[in-house]
């Protein structure tokens, strides 16, 4: 039978946590000091928190759902006021902001992939009408496009600052501890396909071209007929090429190439075609239209020889407002702000492939006592984004809202910089990174050069790698020993030392390499394990949520999306640990049949 005086079911089953949201909640509003600015008679939808009763189906799930119960924990009032500033109080007639927030969270929530079928289910007269009373829907009910105005007008940071408010909701009824923070970034690929060029602007999509680049188009449709005779062809191709004419991007290009070891002559960095034509030996029916069309476009008259026709394949160039010629650059995609990030093939983890897209960098606490895995924050940009900056970023983000004293910040090497292990010291907290050899020499000889080997561990005057013997927090630096030996270190002249030779090895003296937990020990391996817990919120994130088929444009919108999805991830497993804790403690049978027999969490922080 399950102990019903276990600590952690009489803590968070619903009867005691319902009492302490109550009191959270009343904190986190003092937090907000904006007054919603428009009059209630202005308002289309009005939000109001009800105390719903919550009742156990005899198989052990919730009449109504753990939607149900999500409504009946937490009232999203505030959320009124965080967004305030958001909206003035001129202006027509606005939904109340959580009516919109909490319809983009119910979507979310209930598993909807497409807006249109959510709204559907929102406006049927049955199927939506609990919707409605949840959110607080009467009359007007808000379709696809006041959704996607709302999240236009709140943007990111609102829609963090949300975030960061709910997470120190949970941190004051004691969920979110925040004491082990796993950070890493996973990447989205873009609606849009990669056209080659990773250095794409606006200003691509409206290029002057030059008069001058098609004066010399009737010689090459001319020479292109006497190679078709010459070479017995049907056909050639003619091309009208022209450089990049943003020297800054060229610049970049050459860097690019010289880091690959590729050589081009400078006039063949950055070509791409602007006019593709095709000529054809006795043409086809229709074949003067394309004459009449590219001498209409480039204001030239087109000469083509008796006997011949030309095609156009593909025509980067349009006529401006003013009637001068402008060209869509055909390298730069739909999707201008997406950008090629790299990570390692699942099927050969040696080697790196290529993703056009977006970046999402989230924080996950993992609550090694409550078996919980939360996200407590995420920041998106393009798909070439510095993790490590974007890591400062999120950490200062997310401790505007709450102040959390963390032990342990977990990540992998690609935040192996030495702003990053100074920035996460200041703050009180121990790095654990996977250490980044670079370029460093690993040969036997060079290590023992340098008198340490690839892990920080300094050697003996015997040449044996010492041993860490823990870490001195008034000199922050990691002591080691020798760990001496009978019969093999009699002759050493540390032999009578009570360790053996001994050494300090101080942090300020490589402060990525030598850290407080020393890459040899079992308990950096053991926290170490952990970080595969920000591995399973991503990937879940970008397997439930739908971020791998996300069709969206811009940063802006997927930053939005991905900052929702961690708010619904974080309140659906704080939900779902809930419904767990009172199932145990009301009815323990049904409870052991749906999540197993109960045993007490005795992890500890290592």
């Amino acid at each position: 039978m399950i102990k019903q005086n276990s600590k952690k079911i009489n803590r968070f089953c619903l009867g005691n946590v319902r009492k302490e949201f109550a009191a959270a909640l009343e904190s986190v509003i003092q937090q907000i000091d904006i007054e919603f600015p428009k009059d209630k008679s202005r308002w289309l939808s009005q939000y109001e928190y009800r105390e719903r009763k919550i009742r156990f189906h005899k198989d052990g799930f919730i009449c109504g759902g753990t939607i149900r119960l999500l409504f009946a924990l937490i009232d999203f009032s505030f959320i009124r006021n965080a967004v305030a500033d958001c909206y003035g109080a001129e202006g027509g007639n606005v939904y109340d902001p959580v009516t919109m927030f909490l319809l983009e969270l119910v979507k979310l929530y209930d598993n909807f992939d497409y807006y249109t079928e959510f709204c559907a289910k929102l406006k049927d007269p049955n199927n939506g009408k609990v919707y409605r009373e949840y959110i607080g829907i009467k009359e007007r009910i808000p379709d696809e496009v006041d959704m996607h105005n709302f999240r236009k007008r709140i943007g990111e940071e609102r829609f963090q600052s949300i975030l960061g408010l709910l997470v120190e909701l949970f941190k004051i009824v004691g969920i979110i501890t925040a004491k082990v923070v796993c950070t890493d970034g996973t990447l989205i690929e873009s609606f849009a396909n990669f056209r080659g060029c990773n250095y794409m602007d606006k200003c691509c999509k409206c290029l002057e071209c030059p008069p001058e680049m098609f004066q010399g188009i009737n010689d090459r449709i001319k020479e292109a007929c006497s190679l078709i005779d010459k070479e017995d062809k049907r056909s050639k191709i003619v091309t009208i090429s022209m450089q990049c004419p943003r020297p800054e991007v060229i610049e970049k290009m050459k860097i690019a190439l010289k880091n690959k070891g590729k050589k081009l002559l400078e006039k063949d960095i950055g070509i791409f075609s602007v006019l593709k034509i095709k000529v054809n030996r006795n043409p086809a029916k229709g074949a003067e239209n394309n004459v009449k069309y590219l001498k209409s476009l480039l204001d030239i008259d087109i000469v083509v020889p008796q006997g011949y026709g030309i095609e156009v394949i593909s025509s980067a160039v349009t006529l401006g407002d003013k009637g001068n010629l402008e060209y869509s650059c055909p390298k730069a995609c739909k999707d201008i702000e997406a950008r090629t990030g790299y990570r390692r093939n699942r099927h050969n983890p040696n080697k790196l492939e290529p993703v056009f897209g977006y970046k999402a960098v989230i924080m996950t606490s993992v609550e090694v006592e409550l078996d919980l895995e939360i996200p407590i924050m995420a920041w998106s940009g393009p798909g070439n984004i510095n993790e490590a900056k974007t890591f400062i970023k999120l950490d200062k983000k997310h401790k505007e809202y709450s102040a959390f004293k963390t032990k342990y910040h977990i990540m992998d090497s690609g935040y192996d910089y030495e702003y990053v292990y100074t920035h996460v010291r200041e703050e009180g907290a121990v790095p654990i990174i996977d250490y980044n050899f670079r370029n460093e020499k690993l040969t036997k000889e060079a290590l023992k050069k340098r008198g340490y080997d690839e892990l920080g561990r300094p050697y003996a005057p015997c040449g044996k790698a010492c041993s860490p013997n823990g870490y001195d927090s008034k000199k922050k630096s990691v002591k080691h020993i020798c760990e001496k030996r009978e019969n093999e270190c009699e002759s050493c002249e540390h032999y009578n030392k009570k360790h053996g030779y001994t050494k300090d090895m101080p942090i300020k003296n490589n402060p990525r390499l030598i850290i407080e937990v020393p890459r040899c020990s079992k308990r950096y391996k053991q926290i170490k394990n952990i970080r595969a817990s920000s591995e399973r919120t991503n990937s879940y994130a970008k397997q439930w949520s739908g971020l791998n088929n996300l069709r969206l444009i811009g940063t802006a919108s997927h930053a939005v999306r991905v900052v929702l999805v961690c708010i619904v991830m974080m309140l659906k497993k704080i939900i779902e640990f809930i419904k767990k804790m009172t199932l145990y403690y009301k009815n323990p049978a049904v409870a052991v049949k749906i999540y197993g027999e109960y045993k007490e969490n005795i992890k500890r922080i290592p």
